[in-house]
């Protein structure tokens, strides 16, 4: 119960971070542990007794639903149906942001924290869920080369979730990469969304700092809830974005 009492606080704190508009910047990953001593069914009551003026209106806007997914999207590799959409949706509020072309955009597979969403309704709760850091998106401007290190990268983890307008295929040894319908060309510079942990040298990502970058102040969490609000109904496909055949 006290877990689930200081989650609640959690949300609404976020909620309440998210009206102010802050410009928001990577979670620190170093946390501390607290014992606490005394009655636990006393510090339950007391924890209860606080929050209680704000539980209901937090339990309303959790539990809104936004739309619907027409099925099972589960959290998988080298591609899912979950980080399909997710990858979608970060290219699409960049290239909206921008008023320009993204060449493809990525979300790196240790930012999805919930293993699946479920067929049926989904709720704001659930995309905190499935979100609950405060990482925003950040578009760089990288060469071949850099996409292609950046290609490789993700081909060492087993791969992680892409756009649409990316495909990547690594069968035998032999890397071929497509974007928007074009083989990577080492003359051209892409514009390429990630969230700003990624951006920042994140998931061992070191080769991306210092890079030429726009920094858009919008939680990633947020652009999820306006995408499927917008979509109403969510149906992703596999697609072959990401194939590995060694």
């Amino acid at each position: 119960m006290f877990k689930n009492i200081l989650f609640s606080i959690v949300m609404l704190f976020c909620l309440s971070a998210n009206s102010c508009k802050r410009v928001l910047h990577k979670v620190s990953t170093n946390h501390t542990s607290y014992q606490i001593k005394g009655n636990s069914a006393m510090v339950d009551k007391e924890v209860e007794d606080l929050i209680r003026p704000y539980k209901t209106d937090l339990d309303l806007v959790m539990n809104e639903v936004l739309g619907v997914s027409m099925q099972d999207m589960p959290k998988r590799k080298p591609e899912s149906l979950l980080g399909n959409w997710m990858a979608d949706a970060i290219q699409e509020h960049a290239e909206k942001t921008l008023g320009k072309q993204i060449s493809f955009a990525v979300q790196n597979y240790g930012g999805i924290r919930i293993p699946i969403i479920n067929k049926g309704p989904i709720t704001r709760g659930k995309i905190f869920e499935l979100m609950p850091f405060d990482n925003t998106i950040e578009v760089l401007n990288l060469d071949g080369k850099q996409v292609e290190t950046f290609i490789r990268h993700m081909l060492e983890r087993n791969g992680w979730p892409v756009s649409h307008s990316l495909r990547v295929k690594y069968l035998n040894g032999i890397l071929d990469v497509e974007i928007n319908e074009e083989s990577l060309d080492y003359s051209k510079e892409y514009l390429v969304a990630v969230p700003d942990y990624i951006a920042n040298g994140g998931s061992d990502c070191n080769f991306l700092l210092g890079t030429e970058r726009e920094i858009l102040n919008a939680l990633i969490r947020n652009v999820l809830v306006d995408y499927v609000k917008n979509k109403g109904n969510l149906d992703p496909k596999i697609e072959g974005r990401f194939v590995i055949k060694n």
